[in-house]
């Protein structure tokens, strides 16, 4: 039999746990599959992920990071988390609202939980913007990380996981194909680099 105990109990888990969830990511779809660069924010793990550099102008690394500052985070989380709310009203509001639903064609958009913010939506700036603010203040440590660069004229791919390196050559032939600024190299694990 359920008690109010009980239930209350579970709405306090429930709401408690919610309040310092979220996943927040900029992604582009293509013909190559979605790229992605994303944060998720939980009570008791922050990851900091991305299967592709297209994002970034100098990284060379995809894959996943452990976040060692997230409460350093919490005042741009705390406005990300009041846009969400709009979003959710804006949602609830109409019948069939777009947020919900992922763009179709080629597009980069925000994915904040379950919407999907494209860049013709009024609040994309001001979510772009917070999420920039997270990208530049998170201080990262790999976790499983792949990242290709040229050592003596040679592609080298170097996996990183759990504090250990382990290097390998990279066949650019056998895994990338040229692109107009840079090889486009796909791995089945960890995603798209764009090898500059």
């Amino acid at each position: 039999m359920v008690t109010i105990r009980s239930i209350i109990l579970l709405l306090g888990i429930t709401l408690s746990s919610n309040a310092y969830s979220l996943s927040i990511s900029i992604e582009k779809s293509t013909p190559d599959g979605i790229f992605q660069k994303a944060v998720t924010l939980k009570e008791n793990k922050s990851l900091f992920t991305k299967n592709s550099n297209y994002f970034d102008k100098d990284s060379q690394q995809i894959g996943k990071f452990q976040i060692k500052n997230q409460n350093k985070l919490a005042p741009v989380i705390k406005e990300i988390k009041r846009l969400e709310k709009a979003l959710d009203l804006i949602a609830s509001k109409i019948s069939n609202p777009k947020s919900l639903q992922r763009p179709v064609h080629e597009k980069t958009y925000i994915k904040l939980n379950s919407h999907f913010i494209t860049t013709e939506h009024p609040l994309f700036k001001e979510i772009d913007k917070n999420l920039a603010l997270i990208f530049e203040q998170i201080q990262t440590e790999a976790i499983d990380v792949m990242e290709v660069k040229e050592e003596d004229g040679f592609l080298v791919k170097i996996i990183s996981k759990n504090g250990k390196e382990q290097k390998s050559p990279f066949s650019h032939k056998a895994n990338c194909r040229g692109g107009a600024k840079a090889l486009i190299c796909t791995d089945d694990k960890y995603g798209t680099l764009f090898v500059k």
